[in-house]
């Protein structure tokens, strides 16, 4: 019987060994998920701030575009009283070119 307390022995050494084995993956596997968390919310905090800093670029665009449509309009509308004028003054110099005909027709 004697070979059986050099079993227990071990046995228990091995048990010893195990739940030291498990205390250290335990600790560890704590240490690497705070570590991951860390890491986790560090690139969420980064992506936010570029997602926040796209939202403005986008933002400022938008009012740029509002602003450059606004300045079109406005550049056609007055192109339209432009080429409307022309019209009117293109007429009024043919009656007047017609009258200096007649004027000159007479004098001449």
């Amino acid at each position: 019987m004697p070979p059986k307390p050099k079993k227990d022995e071990q046995v228990r050494g091995e048990a010893a060994d195990v739940t030291a084995f498990t205390a250290v993956l335990t600790a560890k596997l704590a240490e690497t998920k705070s570590e991951l968390l860390a890491e986790i919310k560090d690139t969420y905090t980064r992506y936010e701030a570029k997602l926040i800093g796209l939202q403005n670029s986008v933002e400022d665009h938008d009012q740029r575009i509002a602003s450059l449509e606004q300045f079109a309009n406005s550049t056609s509308d007055e192109l339209t009283d432009v080429n409307s004028t022309s019209d009117e003054l293109t007429a009024e110099l043919a009656v007047v070119a017609a009258e200096n005909a007649k004027l000159k027709a007479r004098l001449g």
